[in-house]
């Protein structure tokens, strides 16, 4: 009876040719395709990542390229340092030299060698600005179509020279129209910022309180009016300290215990009649005092830390250094605002739009304090 079994399936696999496994095995030759790929890409990982030639050498790194690809051998680390790394290089600096950007410093540069090497007058003006800065007494070189190089060594002769030409460029430079329109705008922008009375009187008062300028940038007329505002914020945050000291909670006589007779020590027996009190010192002239003698002090450096001055010395203004605490912590820019608000729209996402205020406030002070 003939079996009523499926019948099998015929195997479609292929066995693969001698030449083909050896294929797979033999490594690929130096100057092959496939070859030249790989040790490219690996020469880009090593300069764009900024990663160290004997990374090609740590057999963590050999162990991943041969198990991407068994067939390729890794050059040695002095074929990356001499070979590969110059010729990416090389080839960059071309493309560089392709970019508009390079273009219009090269026309610049071109420019300016010709501007000086037209005009006598120039020359003599170079060279004494030369002397003024203590450079190097150079000509600037001109670019040879011809000649290798020459483009390089024109630009690093600018470059080199290039304080000694500003100041020639700037003795004989007249503002023209956009940058007399550009001032324009900056000087009305300032006026609008600034022409508020309260924030001129603030800012006064900040810097009436510097170590480093004091009165310096203070109108004659305003500093009455400054001396006058300290003196009364010194004499008020006086009478509020008074106020809490005397509010402080002390021990009434009448909680000691009854019966009970307070202990006299022997020194008790020798003391002797308490000097009279001396007259009572007006706030006002403890406060007029420490703004005087503020002002007698010489000026600390311009390159000196304000706060640090006013650490040192707040035992000699105990009144004034609260005064300075209070108005030199303000920003002088909106700038580092601006950051907190940049550094939260980092934080905030659109991935991550479901961050309580709470968690946002903590990331954020994190991202600023770490």
């Amino acid at each position: 009876m003939p079996s009523t079994s499926a019948p099998d399936k015929p195997n479609t696999s292929r066995q693969g040719s001698l030449t083909e496994m050896f294929e797979s095995v033999t490594p690929y030759e130096r100057n092959s395709k496939r070859h030249g790929e790989i040790t490219r890409v690996i020469t880009e990982f090593i300069a764009k990542d900024m990663m160290p030639l004997s990374t090609v050498t740590k057999s963590g790194f050999v162990t991943l390229i041969n198990t991407l690809d068994k067939r390729y051998s890794i050059p040695s680390r002095t074929y990356f340092s001499q070979t590969a790394i110059p010729e990416l290089y090389k080839k960059c600096k071309e493309n560089a030299l392709k970019d508009d950007r390079v273009s219009r410093a090269t026309a610049l540069c071109r420019k300016l060698v010709g501007h000086f090497s037209h005009s006598w007058k120039k020359k003599a003006a170079l060279t004494e600005a030369q002397r003024e800065l203590k450079l190097p007494e150079h000509n600037l070189i001109t670019e040879c179509p011809t000649r290798w190089g020459s483009k390089e060594m024109m630009i690093a002769r600018v470059l080199e020279q290039a304080k000694a030409i500003s100041q020639v460029l700037a003795e004989d430079a007249e503002d023209t129209d956009l940058t007399k329109s550009i001032k324009t705008k900056v000087l009305a922008y300032l006026d609008n910022k600034y022409g508020d009375p309260n924030i001129q009187e603030l800012l006064d008062v900040a810097c009436f309180l510097d170590p480093r300028f004091k009165i310096q940038y203070i109108s004659t007329d305003n500093i009455p009016a400054i001396k006058t505002r300290l003196k009364t914020e010194m004499v008020e945050l006086a009478q509020q300290e008074k106020r809490s000291r005397t509010e402080t909670v002390q021990m009434p006589q009448s909680a000691q215990p009854l019966g009970e007779k307070a202990k006299r020590s022997l020194g008790s027996f020798f003391k002797t009649s308490a000097a009279p009190p001396s007259l009572p010192v007006k706030l006002e002239d403890v406060a007029e005092a420490e703004v005087n003698n503020y002002l007698m002090t010489p000026a600390i450096d311009g390159e000196d830390d304000p706060l640090a001055w006013w650490r040192v010395h707040k035992i000699s203004y105990p009144q004034l250094s609260t005064m300075a605490r209070k108005y030199l912590c303000v920003p002088a820019t909106s700038a580092p605002s601006e950051r907190l608000f940049s550094t939260g729209g980092n934080i905030v996402t659109c991935t991550r739009s479901s961050l309580k205020p709470a968690k946002v406030n903590i990331l954020v002070f994190l991202a600023k304090n770490l």
